[in-house]
């Protein structure tokens, strides 16, 4: 298998011969829809990969890692775009029982499971406001 470094050069050469393709081309809608398809379908395996690891108590290397998440509150005349940085506490929400629509029902790009949307009972639970793990 290659190591991480030649992962990443392997994976940043496809980017750019895909971007320089989409950019030679004016693209249709059946194209976008494609373009978006494999980049979603991407991203699911990297989150997958993430989880799994952590599941399984495999280390990541830092820039792999996943982020914090900053909290943002705004704060009229707090930095040039009227944002600082705080910390928050914890909260639980309570959310009440509620009939939810699942999947996607439109124009545009949706994965096959999100197709045929439906209506789903839910329960009442308890969230907490931030990430705790």
């Amino acid at each position: 298998m290659p190591d991480l470094d030649a992962t990443r050069a392997y994976l940043a050469a496809g980017l750019a011969e895909t971007l320089g393709l989409l950019g030679q081309a004016a693209a249709t809608p059946a194209d976008v829809y494609f373009v978006r398809l494999v980049l979603f379908h991407e991203q699911m395996h990297g989150e997958a990969a993430t989880y799994m690891a952590r599941a399984l108590d495999i280390s990541l290397p830092e820039a792999l890692r996943p982020q914090a998440p900053q909290i943002l509150h705004r704060q009229p005349g707090s930095g040039h775009s009227g944002h600082s940085v705080e910390a928050v506490e914890s909260t639980e929400w309570q959310l009440p029982d509620v009939e939810w629509a699942m999947g996607y029902h439109g124009p545009g790009f949706a994965f096959d499971n999100e197709l045929d949307s439906h209506r789903l009972p839910v329960a009442a639970f308890a969230i907490d406001s931030l990430p705790v793990s």
